[in-house]
């Protein structure tokens, strides 16, 4: 199945979806309107054989509309996933989940407030490295007397990759605009190029690691990429490298719930290629191979 085909399905499907919404508005509606005549109308014969009918007719109606749509739905996400594959490897979207802010945590790229969002969950295989990726909203809310004051910690997309390139223990490399909010006790460590050193900080416990990790095809990869995404941030950790791009959450694409067109498409192609291009850029893909759409 080609993409068009795919996404002329995906509109069926959400038309499908639509109608029967509008039908259960619908019986929803003309309940509310029973319910909100006077008594003396309610006790009419006539009225009364309606308004049995429609019990009789729209129960069933209604669980059939309610089980169909959530068919629908299951089809959609199907569907959307194999839209995705045409894209990537072993892609698989959703919407409604994200990282748990105990796995953020984890990543050590990005402090955990107290108010916590993640959804646009997905996952894929491009150039034998592993990806997850979610929509990450992070913010800090506190209290002086009875006045609250919130800070943005981070509003972005978070990117988890799994290689076995890496052997590093710890190598935090953050681009001047951006920030962590992290207690970083490890050294700050400067490497052997200016420009880098002029746009990036770097942190390791380890400043041999540093070295080995930061080699020059990796800062001038780097430098690339911090032009392109302003306030970046990479750790660099036994088997992965964990990527937080602030400001960017251009990967939200509803796959159920709105009619979906080209554009939505369009979008999530961009996301996934953000995320071809940081394999691509930090060289921790496997250059050997070969992908269809190259």
């Amino acid at each position: 199945m080609d993409n068009s085909d795919a996404i002329r399905k995906l509109k069926g499907i959400r038309m499908n979806i639509l109608g029967s919404r509008i039908a259960l508005l619908l019986v929803g509606l003309f309940y509310l309107i029973y319910f909100l005549l006077p008594e003396w109308i309610k006790e009419d014969e006539i009225m009364t054989i309606i308004t049995y009918i429609m019990i009789i007719v729209t129960g069933p109606i209604a669980a059939i509309w309610v089980s169909g749509s959530a068919k629908q739905k299951e089809k959609s996400k199907e569907l959307y996933d194999d839209l995705l594959s045409s894209m990537i490897e072993h892609a698989y979207y959703e919407q409604d989940r994200g990282f748990t802010d105990i796995e953020v945590g984890t990543f050590g790229i990005i402090k955990i407030g107290n108010i916590y969002y993640s959804n646009n969950y997905f996952q894929g295989h491009y150039k034998g490295v592993g990806v997850r990726q979610a929509d990450v909203i992070i913010q800090n809310e506190t209290y002086i007397g009875e006045k609250s004051s919130i800070t943005k910690y981070f509003d972005g997309r978070i990117f988890e990759f799994r290689t076995d390139k890496i052997n590093v223990q710890n190598v935090k490399v953050f681009s001047r605009g951006y920030e962590s909010w992290l207690n970083i006790n490890d050294r700050r460590v400067d490497v052997d190029d200016f420009l880098f050193n002029d746009n990036f900080d770097v942190f390791s416990a380890e400043p041999a690691q540093t070295h080995e990790i930061l080699t020059q095809e990796m800062i001038e990869h780097l430098l690339i990429l911090q032009n392109q995404n302003r306030s970046m941030g990479v750790r660099f950790g036994e088997g992965k490298v964990i990527v937080a791009i602030n400001g960017t959450r251009q990967f939200d694409v509803n796959s159920i719930d709105k009619i979906i067109y080209d554009k939505d498409f369009v979008i999530a192609k961009e996301g996934i290629q953000l995320i071809k291009d940081l394999i691509d850029g930090l060289g921790i893909g496997d250059k050997y191979i070969m992908c269809e759409d190259e």
